[in-house]
């Protein structure tokens, strides 16, 4: 909870931008930033996991800059007016009806349940946790970010556009990286937190260095062994 705070602390002038605009990249990666230097203040220097937990801090300070880079060039042409999003739009998260003689057909979504994380925001957000954490590999992901780009034009929305899946790709692997570090370290007794063991913790973000390294192209996406 404490870290929670402090993190707050630092980003009140990103809320400040959320709270007329909506929820933006720019307000994720000013997040973000923040974070990393928290964590950079806090950041372990005892064993050789430390060490690699260092690594992964400087990693994700370069994957920050690389995204203000590519997003910048983006920005102007990629926009979508701020809706309502959930934000862990799950099928945990939603009670699914069907009648008997529809057995076979896809059911009808009843309720969604669990709403503590939504907020006023780029409608990308719910649409990218689907593409992440719903489908089953980048092509379905791909398939799904296409269609919303298609149903955006038929709406009559011709100002706006979806953009490439990439840069949200990528911004959702560097928060899966961020999350893990501060749940799996206990900033506040120097060790870590015991629900997570290092080798659980290792693989997961191992993982996701290589998610960004492998799949969407950036080589410095990787710790020293």
């Amino acid at each position: 909870r404490m870290v929670d705070q402090e993190i707050d602390a630092l980003v009140t002038n990103c809320d400040a931008i959320n709270a007329r605009e909506g929820f933006t990249y720019n307000d994720m990666l000013c997040k973000h930033r923040h974070i990393v230097v928290y964590l950079t203040n806090k950041r372990p220097h005892e064993d050789r996991d430390d060490y690699q937990i260092n690594q992964v801090i400087s990693i994700l300070g370069e994957c920050l800059r690389q995204l203000s880079l590519e997003w910048a060039s983006l920005e102007k042409n990629n926009s979508l007016p701020p809706v309502l999003c959930h934000l862990d739009l799950q099928p945990q998260n939603m009670i699914l009806f069907q009648l008997k003689k529809d057995r076979g057909k896809i059911p009808t979504i009843a309720s969604v349940l669990d709403w503590e994380e939504s907020c006023y925001a780029d409608p990308r957000f719910e649409i990218l946790i689907i593409c992440r954490k719903v489908v089953a590999n980048r092509e379905q992901a791909d398939l799904i970010w296409e269609h919303y780009a298609k149903e955006i034009q038929r709406f009559g929305m011709s100002k706006h556009s979806m953009g490439p899946i990439e840069p949200w790709l990528k911004l959702e692997a560097v928060h899966s990286l961020m999350s893990m570090l501060l749940q799996g370290m206990d900033l506040q007794g120097g060790g870590r937190n015991p629900w997570e063991e290092k080798p659980d913790l290792w693989r997961k973000i191992s993982r996701e260095l290589s998610r960004l390294k492998n799949d969407l192209g950036w080589a410095f996406c990787s710790i020293d062994p």
